[in-house]
């Protein structure tokens, strides 16, 4: 394709025509504060074509905020803030805030065609439809769910929720408000007329955590429950089960800190593991406990034994004894629960976090010093000082 130039207005307006164009029309071109205005003048006429670019120009220059722009619908916009943000080591909850809400909404619901058309009232009746999701929205509706297993198609229940929690809501609306916040750079909505979504107020929600007696009747159950397998399977996932109720235990990962542990992030020599994916980005976990040194030594000599020369230090450490990851321990950890008779005392269910609730308050009991509870857990001093009270048993993270 080539274009044939021709300046029109003190060195500041363009014409021009594409000798691949099938219509033969002139498109004119000019700058006004770094932004590009290029669109066609709808003229074959060069005369007047000159006549429409420095008419553009003119007005343009008289209100210079306003801009040549292409409309792009929500949908657009969020797909190419995910993709700029693709190796971001939360991308899975951004993408899944985007796909499962955002677009629905803004996109299918409200079939907004442009994203500049978006306005506050939009987002306040966002919040109303997002609170209502699971009990009578899309959610609602949504009885059965199909997941795969060993290569084989299993229908299940979808797991059920209620009304989500403030904290929930709002780690979602700053997913949205950087979408939004995005689209004024990228000049898809003018920065005055951009909505925004406020944050809700703390819900004091606290997820149940362990005690110390809870903890050692956990892995105690944990333990004595593997040999009483039924068959090889269950006990060797009962087994697994176990090693990383231990890992988590003494180290406070957050399940999916855990889930994407490689052998080769284990150091066991220097006491020390990478995260290579956590909230916070990489850090690295200190392990001070022997105890967790040697069964971390006991399971690489058991998958070593068991893989033989397959083995190999980047394979992940939970996974199954064909390698392939093991994505959840839920199933195994709620039916661990219910053989200790566990209730918690609002009657909420417990979780692993539990247990990194449980490592985080050990270490401040202990008077481990804070920047290193903080750096270790992949948290801040705020949020220590936030949510932990050393003379209060009811602390969480």
């Amino acid at each position: 394709m080539k274009l044939n130039w021709e300046c029109i207005y003190d060195e500041k307006v363009f014409i021009y025509t594409r000798d691949d164009a099938k219509k033969g029309y002139w498109y004119y071109y000019f700058i006004i504060n770094g932004h590009p205005h290029r669109k066609s003048t709808g003229e074959t006429d060069e005369k007047r074509a000159k006549h429409i670019a420095i008419k553009k120009f003119m007005e343009a220059e008289a209100n210079p905020d306003q801009h040549d722009r292409k409309a792009m619908t929500f949908k657009a916009v969020a797909e190419r803030w995910l993709k700029f943000h693709e190796t971001h080591s939360d991308i899975v909850n951004k993408r899944k805030a985007v796909e499962k809400f955002f677009v629905p909404y803004f996109h299918v619901e409200l079939k907004l065609a442009d994203i500049a058309d978006l306005r506050q009232a939009h987002l306040t009746d966002y919040l109303a439809w997002r609170r209502s999701y699971h009990t009578e929205g899309p959610g609602s509706q949504q009885t059965k769910t199909t997941y795969r297993r060993r290569g084989k198609a299993l229908r299940a229940a979808t797991q059920s929720f209620g009304v989500p929690k403030n904290v929930t809501v709002n780690r979602e609306s700053q997913n949205l408000n950087q979408i939004l916040n995005f689209a004024v750079k990228e000049g898809y909505i003018h920065p005055v007329r951009c909505p925004k979504m406020d944050m809700l107020p703390d819900d004091g929600d606290v997820r149940p955590f362990f005690t110390a007696e809870q903890c050692g009747i956990l892995l105690a159950t944990a333990r004595e429950r593997i040999g009483q397998g039924h068959s090889d399977k269950i006990q060797a996932e009962r087994q697994l089960a176990y090693d990383y109720i231990v890992t988590v235990y003494y180290t406070g990962l957050r399940p999916h800190e855990a889930h994407g542990l490689a052998w080769q992030d284990i150091n066991l020599e220097g006491r020390v593991l990478r995260v290579r994916k956590g909230k916070t980005g990489h850090r690295f976990v200190a392990i001070p406990d022997q105890g967790l040194i040697d069964h971390l030594t006991d399971m690489q000599e058991r998958r070593m034994a068991a893989a033989g020369d397959k083995f190999n230090d980047a394979q992940l450490v939970f996974a199954d004894a064909d390698g392939k990851p093991v994505k959840s321990f839920k199933t195994a950890f709620e039916g661990l629960i219910k053989a200790c008779g566990f209730v918690s005392p609002d009657g909420k269910n417990f979780s692993f976090y539990g247990l990194r609730h449980h490592r985080a308050t050990a270490m401040i009991e202990d008077d481990t010093p804070d920047g290193f509870v903080a750096k270790n857990l992949g948290t801040s001093r705020k949020m220590l000082d936030k949510y932990y009270d050393r003379t209060n048993a009811q602390t969480y993270l």
